[in-house]
């Protein structure tokens, strides 16, 4: 919820920055093309918070189950390097042909 309480938006260039972190304040001019006021969306919100998780929840999160009861979910870090992360989906859509 923060994180979408420090989102804001350039109305010229459409960037998004976050308060706090790549701008000082809301009220700073936009870093990329100097335009200004900067903008909240009116759907960064708690409430639209709550309605978006709950719809995954309802929606989303039921389909964990039904691609793992088939073998067809798998799970990886994507945290990692990039190189390391495509090495892993590569291995998954393209696995060793058995011998």
């Amino acid at each position: 919820l923060e994180r979408i309480r420090q989102r804001v938006v350039c109305p010229a260039c459409k960037r998004i920055f976050a308060v706090g972190w790549q701008i000082a304040s809301d009220d700073a001019p936009c870093p990329a093309c100097g335009a200004s006021p900067l903008q909240h969306r009116a759907d960064d919100n708690a409430e639209t918070l709550a309605r978006r998780l709950q719809e995954y929840r309802e929606k989303t999160l039921p389909l964990l189950d039904f691609y793992q009861k088939r073998a067809l979910l798998f799970r990886l870090d994507a945290a990692r390097p990039a190189d390391d992360v495509f090495a892993s989906i590569r291995a998954i859509l393209d696995p060793p042909a058995a011998a």
